[in-house]
C-alpha cells in the first residue's frame, strides 16, 4: 500500500504482484488484486534479488522536464500510476475507497454504518436512523463502495413515487452512481442523469443494473410477471419500509395478519431474488412492536425470534422488567443468558460489533466473566454488571441484531463539536390549555349519549356492532377536529339513514380489519363508508329514532359551527401573539388531519384582522395569498418555495400532502388535531425540526380537548412511544408524558401550566434515564465512534484523495496536453483541457470547493473520483 506518501506519489518505486484478498471476499471480477509497496531509494537494488523479482518495478513519478511537457504519450511510470488509480478499489482495503472518496464527507456514525454494510455483505439490514441522521448517505456510501470494489453489480431501489426523483438525484450528485429511474406510462422507459440527462426506452422496468422503481409501480399486478422474470439483484433497498406491514397490528395475536401488498411483494418476490435486502425507515414501529418484528423477519437473520414473534416479544417483555428495576427469576436469567451466548457465538456481525463497543474497558470485565461462565454457573450477573448486562441484552435483542439505529442526541453532540453543516434546534413541546364553553360542553355531553344508544341499538348483530364502533370512534375524531367537520359528517349520516329508510342500503366493507383501516386512513377527505355504517338489519322505527337524534344534534351544532371553536380561538390567539409591528406574523405551520377542517380554520383566520398571508398545502389544493390577499392557485413546489422565501406567514397543511416538506424557516408547528400514530406526529414535527433550522428553538403546540377522545389519543400516543422505546430504542419527544386526567385538571385550573411543566419534566427525565440504561448515550456514542475512527485509520487505504489528486496534478503527460492546476482559497482544482475525448472541466478533491463551486470559471466543476464520467474518461485516456 502507499503509506506516508506525499501529495504527488513522488520518485517512489512500486512492486505489482498478485496477493490473496481478505478472507471471505475472494477475487473480484477475475481481476487479481495488487499490493503496492513503497521502496526507499537505498533499497532499490535489493528488489531484483528478492522473492518479488518477478514483479513489475517502475518509477511512479518524477520531476517534470521540458521534454516531458512536449511528449505526447505518458511515460511507463505515469501509465503505472494511472493503472494503480484505476485498480485501487480492487486492492486490499480497497472495498472502503467508495466510502472515503465520495463527494460527501460522512459523519462518524455514517462511516461506521456504511462499513458494517460493506463488511457484512450479503447480510440484510434495517437502516433505522431517526430523521436527519442520514440513512440515504449511509446506503449510498455502502452501495458505492460495494460496486466500485466489484462485490455488487445489480441494485434495485424501491421508494415512494414522491421520493424516487430525490433518490436518483442524491445517488448521482453525492455518490456518482448512475441509477436509471423507471417512468410511468404505457411505454417502458427510464430517466437517466449520468453521464447526461436523457430518457431511454427499455424492455423491462428492471433491466438496468442500477434501477430505481417507485413502490407503486413495483406492486402493481401487471408488473409482477416482469418482476419475477427479471435477473436477481445483489442488493434491494426498500425505502419507507414501514409501509411493508400488516394492516391489522392491534390485537395481532387474536387474528390472522392482513399484509399490505408491499409486504407480500417484499416477502414473496424480492426476498428470494435479492442477495441482500436493506430496509430503510425512521419509524420501524408504527403502532405495535409486532410491526418491527415483522419487518426484521424479512432480513432472515432472527432465527426462531423471526419465525415465532411471541418469542421475540417475550424477550422485550423481560427487558421491560429490567428497565423498571425488577429482577428476573432464575429461569428467565438463564433464557436471556443462553440466548446472548449463542448470538455472540453464531452471529459474527453482531458479536464483532459488541466486542468493539460494549465489551471494552475495565468496567465490563465482570460482564465478560459472567458470559464466560453462563453454561456452568446459573447465577444472575453481579449487581456491578447489571447496567452492562442490560445494554448487552438490548444489543443482542432480535431487532438490534438486524437494525442499525441512532437518535437525534448524537446529532446534537455533532453540533457541539462543530461537525454539523447547519444549526440543529432545541425542541420544546407545549400543551396549551383548551377550555370548552358551557354550550360546547353541553353539545359534547349530548353527543355521547347518542353514541351509546346507537351502539345499544345494533348490539344484537356482531358485524353491525363492530362497524358502528369504528364509526363512532371516527365521529369522535371529527368532533374534536372541528364543529364544521362533525356538523357536515352528521348531515351526511342523516342522508344515509334516510336512504336506508327508502331501501337504498350502502355496501359494507368486507371485514373488521377494513373498518379499522378506514378509521386510520390518512386521506384528506373523510371516508364515506364509515358514515354509512350500521344501517343493515335495522327496523323502520329504529332508523326513524336515529333521524330524530341526528336532528337534535344538528340543531344544537348549527350555531356552534358558526362560531370559532375553542381550538380555533387558541390558534387565533397564537397568531395575534406572533404578529410583529409591521403586521406580518412570524412563520407558523399548522397541521390538520382533514381538509374540511383546514378550510374551516382558513376561513376563521381570513376573517381575523388584520389579514394574514396564508398558504395551503393539501391534496385537493395548493395555493397562497399575495400582498393584496388574493388567492393564487399553485403547486406543491411553488408553495414550499414561497414559504421558505418568506412570502407566506401561516401554512395550513394536511398529513396526506406533508411528505418531503422542508420548512425550516418556521419555528412553530401547531398540531390542530392529533393522529393516532406517534410516528406520523414525528413526521409532522420533522418538517421544521431539522438541520439548517434558522431558529435556536422550535416549538410544537399539541391541541387536545380535555375529557374527550382526544385526551385518550394523547395518552395512547405516549403509551405507544414508551412501547417503541423499549423495542427499537430511544424516541424523540412528540407529545408530553401526560396521564389520564391531566388535561381536565389543566382545563379546570386545578393544575397550573407551571405545575404541569414540573410534572412533565420529571417524567421526561425518568424516561431518559430508562433509555440510557438500555443503550449508550450521545456522549458515549460520540467518544466510541471517535475511537473507532482512529482504529480504522490504522488500516490505511490503497490511496487517499490527496494522493489521487497528486497523480493527476503531477502528470507531465497531462500538463503537456494543456492541463494545469488552479489554486483557490478552498483548495486546488485541475483544469482539464486539450485531452482528446475529454470535455474541458475542473477536477478537484477538495470537498469544500466542490460544495461551494467556482463561479468565476466557465468550466464545470467535477469531483475527482471513481464514477465521475470526466475522471473516468481522463484515467481511461492515459491508459
Amino acid at each position: 500500500m502507499v503509506e506516508d506518501a506525499p501529495a504527488q506519489l513522488g520518485a517512489q518505486q512500486v512492486v505489482e504482484f498478485g496477493v490473496e484478498t481478505e478472507a471471505g471476499h475472494g477475487l473480484r471480477k477475475g481481476r487479481p488484486p495488487t499490493a503496492i509497496v513503497p521502496l526507499p531509494g537505498a533499497g532499490r537494488s535489493d528488489v531484483a534479488s528478492s522473492s518479488l523479482a518477478g514483479g513489475i518495478v517502475m518509477e511512479v513519478a518524477g520531476p517534470v522536464t521540458r521534454a516531458a511537457r512536449r511528449r505526447r504519450k505518458p511515460t511507463a511510470s505515469e501509465w503505472l500510476a494511472f493503472a494503480f488509480v484505476r485498480d485501487a478499489p480492487h486492492m486490499p482495503n480497497g472495498q472502503y475507497l467508495g466510502i472515503e472518496t465520495a463527494p460527501v464527507e460522512p459523519w462518524p456514525h455514517q462511516r461506521i454504518v456504511a462499513r458494517r454494510l460493506v463488511d457484512g455483505w450479503p447480510l440484510s439490514w434495517m437502516l433505522c436512523d431517526e430523521v436527519g441522521l442520514g440513512k440515504t448517505i449511509e446506503a449510498g456510501l455502502a452501495l458505492r463502495a460495494l460496486r466500485l470494489s466489484g462485490f455488487v453489480e445489480r441494485v434495485l431501489i424501491a421508494a415512494p413515487a414522491s421520493l424516487a426523483v430525490q433518490w436518483q438525484r442524491e445517488m448521482a450528485d453525492k455518490f456518482l452512481l448512475p441509477f436509471s429511474r423507471a417512468l410511468g406510462g404505457a411505454r417502458v422507459r427510464h430517466a437517466v442523469l449520468l453521464p447526461g440527462e436523457e430518457e431511454r426506452p427499455a424492455t423491462s422496468l428492471f433491466a438496468p443494473d442500477l434501477a430505481i422503481v417507485s413502490t407503486g409501480l413495483l406492486t402493481r399486478d401487471e408488473r409482477q410477471a416482469d418482476l419475477k422474470d427479471a435477473a436477481g439483484w445483489d442488493v434491494v433497498l426498500l425505502d419507507e419500509a414501514h409501509c411493508a406491514r400488516r394492516s391489522n397490528p392491534t390485537g395481532w395475536a387474536l387474528r390472522p395478519p392482513r399484509w399490505t401488498r408491499l409486504y407480500r411483494v417484499a416477502r414473496d418476490v424480492l426476498r428470494g431474488r435479492a442477495a441482500s435486502l436493506w430496509l430503510a425507515t425512521a419509524t420501524p414501529m408504527q403502532l405495535e412492536p409486532i410491526e418491527a418484528i415483522d419487518l426484521a423477519a424479512l432480513t432472515r437473520r432472527l432465527g426462531p425470534f423471526g419465525s415465532v414473534p411471541q418469542v421475540a416479544l417475550a424477550w422485550y417483555a423481560l427487558l421491560g422488567k429490567l428497565r423498571e428495576g425488577r429482577d428476573l427469576d432464575p429461569l428467565e436469567w438463564r433464557f436471556v443468558a443462553r440466548a446472548a451466548h449463542h448470538v455472540l457465538r453464531l452471529d459474527p456481525a453482531t458479536s464483532g460489533f459488541v466486542e468493539r463497543t460494549l465489551l471494552r474497558g475495565r468496567g465490563h470485565r465482570s460482564l465478560v466473566r459472567w458470559l464466560a461462565t453462563i453454561e456452568s454457573d446459573r447465577r444472575p450477573p453481579p449487581r456491578s454488571a447489571r447496567k452492562a448486562v442490560m445494554r448487552l441484552l438490548f444489543a443482542v435483542a432480535p431487532l438490534s441484531r438486524a437494525m442499525l439505529r441512532h437518535d437525534r442526541g448524537l446529532l446534537r453532540k455533532y453540533g457541539e463539536q462543530g461537525r454539523l453543516p447547519g444549526h440543529l434546534p432545541v425542541r420544546e413541546v407545549h400543551l396549551p390549555a383548551i377550555r370548552l364553553t358551557v354550550d360546547e360542553k353541553a353539545v359534547y355531553d349530548l353527543f355521547a349519549p347518542y353514541c351509546r344508544a346507537l351502539a345499544a341499538h345494533v348490539s344484537a348483530h356482531a358485524r353491525q356492532r363492530i362497524a358502528v364502533g369504528f364509526m363512532l370512534s371516527f365521529f369522535d375524531l371529527r368532533f374534536a377536529s372541528s364543529y364544521k367537520a362533525i356538523h357536515d359528517t352528521l348531515e351526511r349520516r342523516r342522508d344515509k339513514v334516510r336512504a336506508a329508510l327508502a331501501g337504498r342500503l350502502p355496501e359494507l366493507p368486507a371485514d373488521e380489519d377494513e373498518w379499522e383501516d378506514r378509521v386510520h386512513d390518512e386521506a384528506d377527505a373523510p371516508d364515506e363508508a364509515l358514515v354509512g355504517a350500521g344501517l343493515q338489519l335495522r327496523s323502520k322505527a329504529d332508523l326513524e329514532w336515529e333521524i330524530d337524534q341526528l336532528d337534535i344534534l344538528l340543531e344544537r351544532l348549527a350555531p356552534l359551527a358558526q362560531r370559532p371553536s375553542a381550538k380555533v380561538r387558541v390558534v387565533l390567539q397564537i397568531l395575534r401573539d406572533r404578529r410583529s409591528p409591521d403586521g406580518r406574523v412570524r412563520q407558523t405551520v399548522v397541521f390538520t388531519r382533514f381538509y374540511d377542517t383546514l378550510v374551516d380554520l382558513q376561513g376563521w383566520i381570513e376573517r381575523s384582522t388584520p389579514p394574514v398571508r396564508l398558504g395551503v398545502f393539501a391534496g385537493p389544493r395548493c395555493a397562497w395569498t399575495d400582498e393584496a390577499n388574493a388567492w393564487r392557485g399553485s403547486n406543491r413546489e411553488e408553495v414550499k418555495r414561497r414559504f421558505v422565501a418568506g412570502d407566506i406567514d401561516v401554512l395550513l397543511c394536511t398529513d396526506a400532502a406533508a411528505e418531503g416538506l422542508n420548512l425550516q424557516s418556521a419555528d412553530l408547528l401547531v398540531n390542530f388535531d392529533l393522529p393516532w400514530n406517534p410516528m406520523k406526529l414525528e413526521q409532522r414535527i420533522g418538517r421544521i425540526d431539522r438541520i439548517g433550522q434558522r431558529h435556536g428553538t422550535v416549538h410544537v403546540a399539541n391541541l387536545a380537548y380535555p375529557g374527550t377522545v382526544e385526551e385518550e389519543v394523547h395518552v395512547r400516543l405516549q403509551q405507544r412511544i414508551q412501547g417503541a422505546a423499549g423495542t427499537v430504542g430511544a424516541q424523540p419527544v412528540v407529545v408530553l408524558p401526560v396521564r389520564p386526567g391531566d388535561l381536565r385538571r389543566l382545563a379546570s385550573g386545578e393544575l397550573t401550566p407551571d405545575q404541569l411543566e414540573t410534572l412533565v419534566s420529571e417524567r421526561l427525565r425518568q424516561a431518559q434515564e430508562r433509555a440510557e440504561s438500555m443503550t449508550p448515550g450521545a456522549d458515549e456514542l460520540y467518544a466510541l465512534y471517535r475511537d473507532l475512527d482512529g482504529e480504522l485509520a490504522a488500516n490505511p487505504l490503497p490511496i487517499t484523495l490527496e494522493q489521487l489528486f497528486g497523480v493527476l496534478a503531477g502528470s507531465a503527460y497531462l500538463k503537456g496536453l494543456g492541463c494545469e492546476v488552479i489554486g483557490t482559497p478552498l483548495g486546488d482544482a485541475l483544469l482539464v483541457k486539450g485531452v482528446p475525448g475529454c470535455k474541458p472541466c475542473l477536477l478537484t478533491v477538495a470537498r469544500a470547493l466542490y460544495e461551494h463551486g467556482l463561479n468565476e470559471r466557465d468550466e464545470p466543476l467535477r469531483f475527482a473520483t471513481w464514477g465521475e464520467p470526466a475522471f473516468d474518461a481522463l484515467v481511461a485516456h492515459v491508459l
